[in-house]
């Protein structure tokens, strides 16, 4: 068995991560779920044999590397990112991502919040937040979003990440991305490096400090597209989250908030009819009321007046999980389990 014929599998399954530990046989990540391969066990002989060929440079010898460090193989002429860790104090271990260079358009993942997507991705300044839970979907949504600019007009895009997922080429607009780790120790530095370059648009991935997000309100208030990729259960979630991370005093802050945020999107992935998945998209755009309440200080507000803002384009994600259904995209049992609200399906058979 080689690692080649391992990422030959992941392509064939489709699969979002392999996994490479010791005394398990290998496992794609496939659909969310995890699968075991066939494959025998792997110890720790079998695990340098399988990765020590694909170790770049920065990696001498594996068991004196630079741990947690990512390092791009190619398989196919497709890249993918392999990250080797130890466990245990002597056990090791390897995560391998395709790196993908397709990035789906607005209209293949947008489904019938493709408008509100478009509309996002005329801004010219502002701050746009995409959260969700780990494979919800966001990371994908993100890059869409991004790359919808990127086609669309003459821009100067910066991307700031931790861990690469797409590879973004310059189309109408001219693209730099930057790899914590790699092109800047921290992701604060990061930040502070794009501020310097004239940027138009700047993607962060996910917001690792309250530090971080007061530099991307910097860039927003200064006339940038800023679109942040959070850690949060949703969108009216991150909203509360940035409004509490915020120290007294703190009206400069509420005031820079409330006059630059534009929109939050919350993605779900639910199984889709007969196969695949399906976002389900909690929508919160900025209308009035929703600047006043984060002016205010008052971010407790926002589910009520996302129950009471659907004829604005407001969306919860029952909302969004009752029209997939409705259309048929996922069944009455996924539906079910995924709503919070159980009664909004209590006449379907």
């Amino acid at each position: 068995m080689t690692l080649d014929i391992l990422l030959t599998e992941l392509t064939e399954r489709q699969a979002a991560a392999l996994h490479l530990v010791m005394d398990q046989p290998p496992v794609f990540r496939v659909s969310g779920s995890l699968v075991r391969s066939g494959a025998p066990a792997l110890d720790k002989f079998s695990l340098e044999t399988l990765l020590l060929p694909h170790i770049s440079t920065d990696h001498p010898a594996l068991p004196s590397a630079e741990w947690g460090r990512e390092t791009v193989i190619r398989h196919n002429e497709h890249p993918f990112v392999v990250s080797v860790f130890r466990e245990g104090g002597s056990r090791i271990g390897a995560v391998v991502r395709p790196l993908l260079d397709t990035i789906p358009p607005l209209e293949q993942i947008g489904f019938d919040a493709v408008s509100t997507f478009q509309q996002a991705a005329e801004e010219t300044s502002g701050l746009i937040l995409i959260t969700g839970p780990t494979g919800s979907g966001k990371t994908t949504t993100c890059a869409a979003l991004v790359d919808a600019v990127n086609q669309r007009r003459a821009a100067r895009i910066f991307t700031v990440e931790e861990e690469p997922s797409y590879l973004f080429e310059s189309r109408q607009g001219l693209v730099t991305s930057l790899y914590v780790g790699y092109d800047a120790q921290r992701f604060e530095q990061g930040i502070q490096t794009v501020m310097k370059a004239d940027p138009d648009v700047v993607f962060l991935g996910a917001i690792p400090s309250f530090e971080a997000m007061r530099l991307a309100l910097v860039l927003a208030e200064s006339g940038r597209l800023v679109i942040c990729q959070m850690h949060a259960d949703s969108a009216v979630e991150a909203v509360q989250q940035i409004v509490g991370s915020f120290p007294e005093p703190r009206a400069a802050l509420l005031g820079t908030m409330a006059r630059r945020f534009i929109t939050a999107f919350g993605p779900r992935l639910l199984p889709r009819v007969p196969t695949g998945r399906a976002p389900a998209y909690e929508i919160l755009p900025a209308t009035t009321e929703v600047r006043v309440m984060i002016q205010e200080g008052r971010p407790e507000e926002l589910p009520r007046i996302m129950k009471a803002g659907r004829h604005m384009g407001m969306r919860t994600v029952d909302d969004a999980i009752v029209k997939l259904f409705e259309a048929g995209t996922i069944t009455v049992e996924t539906a079910r389990a995924s709503l919070e609200d159980k009664d909004r399906l209590a006449s379907a058979p």
